[in-house]
């Protein structure tokens, strides 16, 4: 997961809760992004992808072995990406104002959905489907007014790494081929993603403040329970977080020298395992004295051939996960 650090646009501070008609009159008008969703993108093998370079980031998305990468500056620009992987329908979506990635299946009821962009609520991007008119929030997936209130978007799970990273995971992935008419767009979104202009900011017209953090402060978050957040500076600081976050036994791994995160659940069958650091990038369980990788395979050991189940992390500043998780957990090491 790469460690995002910079809002692209910034709005007026908004404090309190909003009533529903308050709320109602948050859902500003249509803005330009409505007219940059790309729709079935052509690909290419990684082979061919030469319009990317190492070091740039991607989300990566692998479903049943096939595996497609997304240049972040491009989606950051499109906002939303509709496409197929191994014939499953996707939707890779960014909002920029609020930092938050998600990659969804876009259906409800066993039906495919189509999506516009109304405008923004609460700091963070709204999608409208063209088939019932229902709106949902892109930062939960989950539809707030309309027929399917109340109804969630299945979230898949994604990565966001360094396209060397990626390509080394999956090397029979695709890339999504960029638009070369809107290079010099991409071109100001990747630089404009590693500028530190936040830290500064008031929360765009958030919902609901919540003062445990600043609100531009980066996070990740796990859906449990009722959630936490994990902030980067103090994943990157402990390098292994061993959490419980509902019922969910989770870990966390940063791996530096790819400036990713990874996560996964601590349970092999009926046990729950804990991690240690080994070296720069491995890791042994307390329980076996397995060696493990950062990918959550067991290397070595009792336990050689396992692999921990993934978990999603969700990239968000601290305002927008607190205003649509509100009983969120924050970590802090010194809880624990």
């Amino acid at each position: 997961m790469y460690l995002m650090r910079a809002a692209l646009f910034f709005a007026l501070l908004s404090t309190g809760t909003l009533h529903a008609a308050q709320e109602a009159a948050s859902l500003r008008a249509s803005t330009p992004a409505d007219q940059r969703m790309v729709t079935d993108p052509a690909s290419v093998p990684a082979v061919s992808a030469t319009f990317l370079k190492d070091s740039d980031m991607v989300i990566g998305v692998s479903i049943d072995g096939a595996a497609k990468a997304y240049w972040l500056p491009m989606v950051i620009w499109v906002h939303r990406v509709r496409d197929q992987i191994g014939g499953t329908p996707i939707l890779v979506t960014w909002c920029s104002m609020c930092n938050t990635g998600l990659v969804f299946r876009p259906e409800a009821d066993g039906k495919e959905l189509t999506f516009s962009v109304p405008g923004l609520r609460g700091g963070n991007l709204v999608l409208r489907d063209e088939q019932t008119g229902s709106q949902w929030q892109q930062a939960t997936g989950e539809a707030f007014a309309g027929p399917l209130k109340g109804t969630h978007l299945p979230l898949l799970p994604f990565q966001i790494a360094s396209w060397r990273t990626w390509r080394a995971r999956h090397p029979d992935t695709l890339a999504m081929v960029p638009d070369p008419r809107d290079q010099p767009r991409y071109e100001s979104m990747d630089q404009r993603i590693s500028e530190p202009i936040w830290e500064m900011q008031p929360a765009p017209m958030a919902l609901k403040l919540d003062a445990r953090l600043p609100p531009h402060t980066m996070i990740l978050g796990v859906e449990s329970g009722n959630g936490s957040a994990y902030p980067i500076d103090g994943v990157k600081d402990e390098g292994i977080i061993n959490d419980q976050v509902g019922t969910l036994p989770l870990l966390i791994v940063y791996t530096a020298s790819e400036d990713t995160v990874t996560a996964f659940t601590r349970r092999i069958g009926q046990q729950v395992l804990t991690f240690d650091s080994v070296g720069s990038t491995g890791m042994t369980d307390t329980e076996t004295s397995s060696a493990w990788n950062a990918d959550g395979e067991c290397l070595s050991g009792k336990l050689k051939g396992k692999r921990l189940e993934p978990v999603i992390l969700e990239p968000a500043f601290w305002f927008a996960w607190a205003e649509f998780h509100p009983d969120t957990a924050v970590y802090s090491p010194f809880s624990k």
